[in-house]
């Protein structure tokens, strides 16, 4: 299929039947109970509403008349019980349809999410994401009230409308027949009207879909367009698509509103024909002044649900609209699927054969003819060609995302057999195979999230082993072990200089203290700040932290503390060497930067002090000077994160490990986690809680 454009309009494969509405109803049906309960507590309401304009008028022309106190207060707390009862009715009525919509919308979504994980890769091929997402999300919202409130009203108002009849009646005859005059003439204006409102909601459901479709694309290609300096252009554009929308909009709405406009305009006809029969009627004595007021009242309450039937028909011509495109979306066919006696795939040997392959992603074109290609198990080929010709292609066959014209593709098993990949469920193939696609996709969250995808119960150590294994190059961002100060210490230390470590002393304080934003969310000084002198800490003494003993306060800022963090933290450490540790951490140094280390061994001691933009020291009479320290981070790294950079690209030109491994990465995040846990019971915290 031929992809489709932002800017071309989709058309409906298969047009709205009466079918498609019954298969909303089965959402409906999921909760038939509270609905039917809600359409009870209308009924009620409404019953309890329209009796008043009867209490009314026999309050005028008999109670009044007779001057009878009693039986008017009696009267006026009916009259004020029946509006209490009908308000309380009205409330639980909405209550329970706000939770009825709310899981039409999880149900609808839910299968139409489902079915969306399971079309095949043709069908994201052939049309741009904004108008999927459009449908998903727009559409889905749009649909939910008219399925779950719209219904219930629209049974609500037919039986106001009867029950209005049967008391207008009831009162007189002659003048309900008056009022209900103009109903045939406003069923046959909506009739006449119906054609044109599905057309025009039509169209502005599909230039809502091109504009959405535009405006998805757009975003993703920001980068592409201001190297292009196209923001002119996609802007005239988006105008162009936004004004086609409104167009659209506003002629639907003219079409809608003439619907609505009818009723309004024959209820203020039918008002007058009543009052002019009244008041005729009344001088003949053929109706009492009770009787034309409590028909007036009737006027307005029929007129009413019928103007509300109105709206909800405009809605509903409106949803249909989107119905069809919800529909037409979860009646995608899903082409690639398990066939009819499919088999779990063997283990395989990693031996795959192309026999006499043919595929084409659209009819008429091919793109692949009398593909034969055997790979041994182990071996290494690169197929080689221009853009188009079918290079990945092949790769995606083998994954099975699209079905083939003609041939087969079989795997080798390890018990010496072949499968063909067409007979093999879908689960048992995909579960066996790697495969790193041409353009890659990082899912919102940490590159550990990202390689656990595809097995979500694995741990960090099984996460950094399956990065490991295949020869992915990973580099922790822990700068500070490339900074030239804290290197040189290092060094000495590797050396032998200081002999055995004893002690390890690190300061940490920063030149402001973060957002309070960033407090809430960056899970605690000990994960945002001093993790960083977890590692280096590490990496001094040469071995792995056993217990951590941490203390926090806030002394900084206090909105720190209302956010559920500390500002100065001290953490002492215990290494398995029988070394020992101590962190002190800050969230303000008011002169800047200030970050040092001092290692003490039994032959000596090495320590760095704060990095200057020079080292120069001024003496004079009022006394001596230096440079003071880097407020800016990136100023007092710079060259720590050029060296970063070199040492990970050295790593992975000459094949050799990389300085800060998976490995580096987890073990200050479990320092961190025993700090957390240290400072709040109060009490020293071994790793090994934290690891089990």
């Amino acid at each position: 299929m031929a992809r489709n454009k932002f800017d071309v309009d989709e058309t409906l494969e298969s047009p709205f039947q009466w079918k498609h509405l019954k298969r909303a109803f089965q959402y409906i049906g999921r909760h038939r109970f509270q609905m039917i309960g809600a359409l009870a507590l209308s009924v009620l309401a409404s019953i309890c509403t329209l009796y008043t304009p009867k209490i009314m008028s026999r309050v005028l022309d008999e109670v009044v008349p007779a001057g009878d106190v009693q039986r008017l207060v009696r009267w006026a707390l009916i009259y004020c019980g029946l509006i209490v009862v009908s308000i309380v009715f009205t409330v639980i009525r909405a209550r329970v349809m706000a939770y009825v919509s709310q899981e039409i919308i999880f149900d609808i979504r839910r299968d139409l999410f489902h079915h969306l994980q399971e079309l095949p890769f043709s069908y994201y091929d052939s049309r741009p994401a904004g108008k999927i997402l459009v449908r998903v999300i727009n559409y889905v919202n749009s649909v939910s009230d008219i399925l779950s409130n719209g219904i219930i009203n629209s049974i609500l108002e037919i039986i106001n409308v009867a029950v209005i009849i049967v008391f207008m009646y009831s009162m007189d005859a002659t003048l309900a027949t008056v009022v209900v005059s103009g109903l045939p003439v406003f069923i046959a204006i909506v009739c006449i009207l119906k054609p044109r409102q599905r057309k025009a909601w039509q169209q502005q459901s599909n230039k809502n879909s091109n504009y959405n479709a535009y405006l998805a694309e757009s975003i993703d290609g920001v980068k592409v367009s201001q190297l292009f300096a196209r923001q002119e252009v996609n802007c005239s554009i988006m105008k162009r698509l936004a004004l086609a929308c409104r167009d659209a909009w506003m002629k639907a709405m003219y079409v809608s509103n003439a619907v609505w406009l009818s009723s309004e305009s024959l209820t203020q006809i039918v008002f007058s024909l009543l009052y002019i029969a009244g008041v005729y009627w009344l001088g003949g004595k053929m109706v009492s002044f009770g009787v034309i007021l409590a028909m007036a009242s009737y006027v307005s309450r029929f007129w009413q649900p019928i103007t509300n039937l109105a709206n909800i028909y405009n809605s509903f011509v409106n949803n249909i609209a989107y119905l069809e495109r919800i529909f037409e979306t979860m009646d995608e066919p899903v082409e690639v699927k398990d066939v009819p006696g499919a088999e779990p795939l063997k283990a395989l040997d990693g031996e795959v054969t192309f026999e006499n392959v043919e595929f084409g992603y659209e009819k008429g074109q091919t793109v692949l003819e009398n593909l034969n290609l055997h790979v041994r198990a182990g071996e290494r080929i690169a197929l080689v060609g221009p853009t188009g010709a079918g290079k990945s292609t092949v790769i995606n066959l083998l994954c099975r995302f699209y079905n083939l014209r003609g041939g087969r593709i079989l795997l080798h098993c390890a018990d010496g057999s072949t499968q063909d990949i067409a007979g093999a469920t879908l689960h048992s193939l995909r579960s066996q195979l790697g495969i790193m696609l041409q353009d890659s996709f990082l899912f919102a969250g940490t590159i550990m999230d990202n390689i656990r995808y595809g097995r979500l119960d694995a741990t960090d150590e099984e996460v950094i082993a399956a990065a490991k294994k295949p020869g992915v190059k990973l580099q922790v961002g822990f700068n500070r072990r490339f900074d030239h100060n804290h290197r040189a210490v290092y060094e000495a230390i590797r050396a032998g200089k200081v002999g055995k470590v004893n002690l390890v002393k690190i300061s940490s304080r920063d030149p402001e203290p973060p957002t309070i934003d960033y407090v809430k969310v960056s899970g605690g000084i000990f994960y945002d700040m001093m993790v960083h002198d977890f590692d280096m800490a590490r990496f001094l003494a040469g071995s792995e932290v056993t217990e951590v003993f941490a203390y926090g306060a806030v002394l900084v800022d206090p909105a720190i503390g209302e956010a559920g963090d500390v500002d100065t933290a001290v953490v002492s450490l215990k290494f398995a060497n029988g070394a020992m540790g101590v962190i002190d951490n800050s969230r303000k140094a008011v002169y800047g930067y200030d970050q040092r280390v001092e290692v003490f061994g039994s032959e000596g001691a090495v320590m760095d002090e704060n990095d200057t933009p020079n080292n120069a020291t001024y003496y004079g009479a009022d006394g001596t000077s230096s440079s003071p320290c880097y407020k800016i981070m990136w100023d007092r790294y710079t060259m720590a994160f050029a060296a970063e950079q070199r040492a990970f690209a050295e790593a992975v030109i000459n094949g050799t490990e990389t300085q800060v491994t998976g490995e580096d990465g987890l073990a200050p995040i479990l320092i961190a986690a025993a700090a957390t846990k240290s400072m709040k019971e109060g009490r020293p915290v071994k790793i090994s809680e934290i690891e089990g």
